[in-house]
């Protein structure tokens, strides 16, 4: 999953990869077959199209937020959740 994750992050803006020699991984290349059954990327020779802007988010890492988002969400304690999230804090010198 790495390589995928780094091909989707690669791909930011163009919606594109080229894997060059990491295509002759036998995982990988299983890997981005999976998603091309199921439509969500293209692979034309050893360059990556993803399906979409989603898509390509989905596969950088997009499932694990929204997974873990359902999974806080689901817990009774919790009353406050954020996403995308940024916090700042200014440290102060003495």
């Amino acid at each position: 999953m790495p390589k995928l994750n780094w091909a989707s992050s690669q791909a930011k803006g163009t919606l594109r990869y080229k894997c060059g020699d990491d295509i002759k991984f036998s995982v990988f290349r299983s890997l981005l077959n999976f998603y091309i059954a199921r439509i969500l990327l293209l692979l034309k020779g050893d360059i990556i199209d993803f399906k979409n802007e989603e898509t390509r988010i989905a596969l950088n890492g997009g499932w694990l937020e929204d997974y873990v988002f359902e999974q806080v969400r689901g817990i009774e304690k919790v009353d406050d959740i954020l996403e995308n999230a940024e916090i700042k804090m200014k440290i102060m010198k003495e």
